[in-house]
């Protein structure tokens, strides 16, 4: 029996996998010649329905100020199980290019800033955002990676219907469109349209009148996830999406401070969401905590007795670990190499007991000095987050290299960083330096935002 969680986790990714899917196929497959002919047989293109994409877009783009609600739903059902989601985003967009995105529940989605000057963006889960020092636009947004993260990749279609530039784009991969009729969305009159665009069936209706500003959204997805969950082995399957787009606002002016970008109180700022950096580990270039461990045969290794005097590497691993099962043999035959140069090695076993790790040893051959980490406090205490991981502490007693997971050229990492730290070098200091730089470029961000904020709030009044 699936979860919930699994089989609802499972219908997002493919929802936001199928848009792109579909997009990317059609960039880079040709179709047989009969199909291909077939298709332009049948694809029709209404110059009134592709008309009211262009009008749409051109008539928000033109508002000094215009302002909407992007009531996102969604609807899953495998087999017995369902699951409904609901969401909301406030869109604010100026004819100069200003524009914000942002979350009814700001924990629960992305907010976005472009003041005409600089751009922030921040997610809320991970407690991370982002300060560009220049001016993005809602159409650079909808192009991004990031968007693709907006309601599983539908956001980047809704927020398309926004601007000239992408509706233009919509137009021209557009092979069919049609319009239904007349319909009603709520009490306002409406015009109810149908576009395939890259494959995608799309129903949209848009305002009658001056101003065809869209009004609902809903993209035909069920039928080719269907083709994908089956070979998971559920039978009954639906994905039922759809946006409405309420409260527009076209005439109104913009109140004052609708661009001014408010720092998240406890978020980290970042580079990039995806080009991170990695993190130096906490502990490099600090004290190696100090503990004591009982080796395979029960006696106390108290680790104090080498600190500050030899290089020590500790290995944490444990015998279900491929990659550690992979790593133990390279640590073990390297730091071997060192050991009349003063190197000791440790394979800090997480969690297993003595038969395990015994029986384990005698299998594959190896006879590191194994001590038992039965609780796990001693990987808490050096911050192991994911196995294996090596830390290797220099003859002044501090981490001075840590290494997470297996890299196929450890050997010869290994090898030149012993001989470095036998020879005394601080392996750190550069990792340390490079850490405090960022921080002192964050910090000095984070101070040129808000003093920017003060004058803006002076401004504003």
């Amino acid at each position: 029996m699936r979860s919930t969680k699994s089989f609802v986790a499972m219908a997002l990714c493919l929802g936001m996998a199928i848009s792109y899917l579909r997009a990317q196929v059609a960039a880079v497959a040709e179709p047989p010649a009969d199909e291909a002919a077939e298709v332009a047989e049948t694809a029709e293109l209404d110059p009134a329905a592709l008309a009211l994409l262009t009008k749409s877009a051109e008539s928000i783009a033109k508002a000094a100020g215009a302002q909407v609600d992007l009531k996102f739903s969604l609807h899953v059902k495998a087999d017995d199980q369902e699951q409904s989601e609901e969401q909301t985003y406030t869109l604010k967009r100026t004819a100069d290019g200003k524009f914000s995105l942002a979350p009814e529940v700001v924990e629960e989605g992305i907010v976005i800033t472009s003041d005409g000057a600089e751009t922030f963006t921040y997610i809320a889960g991970q407690k991370m955002y982002t300060l560009a020092p220049q001016a993005s636009t809602l159409v650079e947004f909808v192009k991004s990676p990031l968007s693709r993260f907006l309601h599983n990749g539908l956001g980047r279609i809704a927020l398309g219907l926004f601007d000239p530039q992408t509706t233009a784009d919509m137009v021209q991969d557009a092979t069919a469109a049609e319009i239904i009729g007349d319909d009603k969305v709520g009490d306002q009159a409406a015009t109810h349209a149908r576009f395939v665009v890259n494959g995608m069936t799309i129903d949209m209706w848009f305002a009658q009148g001056d101003q065809p500003v869209v009004l609902k959204l809903i993209p035909d997805m069920g039928a080719a996830m269907s083709e994908r969950v089956a070979a998971q082995g559920i039978k009954d399957f639906s994905y039922d999406a759809a946006y409405e787009f309420a409260n527009w606002n076209t005439t109104a002016p913009l109140a004052k401070d609708t661009f001014l970008i408010e720092e998240p109180d406890d978020a980290e700022l970042v580079e990039s969401f995806f080009d991170r950096a990695e993190e130096p580990h906490p502990l490099l270039g600090q004290p190696a905590p100090e503990f004591t461990l009982v080796n395979l045969d029960g006696e106390e290794t108290p680790i104090a007795q080498s600190l500050g005097k030899e290089v020590i590497v500790l290995d944490f691993w444990a015998t279900w670990c491929g990659p550690c099962v992979m790593a133990l043999p390279v640590l073990t035959e390297v730091t071997g190499g060192f050991a009349e140069q003063g190197v000791k090695f440790y394979a800090v076993n997480q969690q297993e007991d003595a038969e395990t790790v015994k029986t384990f040893l005698t299998e594959k051959g190896l006879t590191p000095h194994v001590l038992l980490d039965t609780e796990g406090e001693v990987g808490n205490k050096y911050s192991v987050e994911g196995l294996p991981t090596s830390i290797i502490i220099g003859k002044d007693g501090r981490v001075q290299v840590v290494h997470v997971g297996f890299g196929g050229n450890l050997k010869k990492k290994l090898t030149t960083e012993l001989t470095s730290l036998v020879a005394g070098e601080d392996l750190a200091a550069a990792a340390v330096a490079e850490r405090e730089a960022r921080e002192a470029k964050k910090a000095e961000a984070k101070a040129g935002l808000k003093a920017r904020n003060e004058a803006r709030r002076a401004k504003l009044g």
